[in-house]
């Protein structure tokens, strides 16, 4: 269904902006389980009667501040959408941010928080926005395999800054008429988080930093057990065991996991943020069978240490073992241990397993359909 517009009217122009305005919308998504908020930043219009005390009360110097921003003309650098194509479209795996909880500084394994990406032609699907983001979006320009993408679906997990501290850095959310489509999906716990943390005074709103920038902005909420229909691919959303704190006093986080499928094509799990128990192992097992490549919490080195809704590099190693069909990285690197600590963790316990990686910043596995596998590039 498409979106339906709410009161008041949507078509506004604020003062002295030549980017247009937001147009805002809500209404059923295409699956039960989910809904969605679309934003269309190539809109104009007049402020009508009603709209003004709207506008009295959203704008303010932070928000003109953006709108400057993107109307600055010598900031106005366009990214070409008129790529020249290549015989056959590749589909390609990166890794962007690595770490878990914090950003670091000189680890040659991961510094930025996590991210990453499954490209295939124009559609770019993205697990994660934390601080790797960023560098995700300045490589638009710079990675061949990059090049067309037109649509970014942002898969996000859950509501801890660290999976999306990198949205309001990422490059397409700055450079004006660059006319990319962005869709953030995730569970509903974690989008009303992300939009007030964008919100003044803290920033400016998502909806605000896509004038004139993005072709159209969307929320999609997702529960676990949905299936989702996107372009060219099949989404299925689980539910992770993670939260914060200490019993009794845990705070449990809405947090999805997710099995996304290319048709004729890969199949990625991305299971981060996750502590395993008896009770989760056959949703894992289940989110795994058949899939190419899968992405596994490994904060901590031995499953004795699971805490704070985190798995561990042995955990990580036993579903290698069930699973050797797969291609499994280990991830969310705990946001205080070494480089030398994370890889004498895998060497120990998967240091017998040919189908077990760490998650590398700039690690790229390009899809060999033939084989029916991801290899290093």
């Amino acid at each position: 269904m498409p979106p339906r517009a709410i009161s008041p009217s949507s078509r506004m122009r604020w003062p002295g902006a030549r980017a247009g305005a937001a147009v805002f919308g809500i209404g059923g998504g295409p699956c039960r389980g989910s809904s969605h908020v679309s934003i269309d930043p190539s809109n104009h219009g007049t402020l009508s009667s009603p709209e003004r005390d709207l506008r009295a009360a959203t704008v303010d110097s932070s928000l003109l501040m953006a709108q400057w921003y993107h109307t600055d003309e010598k900031r106005l650098v366009t990214r070409g959408l008129s790529r020249h194509s290549v015989g056959v479209t590749p589909i390609v795996f990166h890794v962007w941010g690595s770490r878990g909880g914090r950003n670091t500084y000189g680890s040659r394994v991961g510094n930025s928080t996590s991210c990453y990406s499954l490209v295939y032609g124009e559609e770019l699907f993205v697990f994660d926005a934390g601080h790797g983001l960023s560098a995700l979006a300045k490589s638009l320009d710079d990675d061949q395999a990059l090049h067309a993408v037109k649509r970014i679906h942002l898969l996000v997990t859950h509501a801890h800054m660290d999976h999306w501290e990198g949205i309001k850095d990422a490059e397409w959310m700055w450079r004006r008429g660059n006319g990319l489509e962005l869709t953030l999906i995730g569970p509903a716990e974690a989008l009303a988080t992300i939009k007030h943390g964008h919100e003044p005074p803290a920033f400016v709103p998502l909806e605000v930093l896509a004038m004139g920038t993005l072709g159209k902005l969307v929320l999609h909420e997702l529960r676990a057990g949905v299936k989702l229909a996107l372009p060219g691919a099949t989404l299925e959303a689980v539910a992770l065991h993670h939260y914060s704190g200490i019993a009794p006093n845990r705070r449990y986080l809405e947090t999805l996991g997710y099995r996304l499928s290319l048709a004729g094509g890969p199949t990625v799990a991305y299971l981060s943020d996750h502590e395993p128990t008896d009770a989760t192992a056959a949703m894992e097992d289940a989110v795994l069978a058949g899939a190419q490549l899968a992405v596994i919490d490994a904060n901590y080195a031995d499953i004795a240490q699971h805490a704070f809704g985190h798995g561990s590099v042995e955990h990580a190693s036993h579903l290698a073992r069930r699973h050797r069909g797969t291609r499994l990285l280990t991830a969310h690197h705990g946001p205080t241990s070494s480089d030398d600590a994370i890889e004498e963790a895998v060497r120990r316990h998967a240091g017998d397993l040919d189908n077990v990686l760490v998650a590398t910043e700039g690690t790229r596995l390009v899809w060999d359909a033939a084989g029916r596998r991801f290899t290093p590039s």
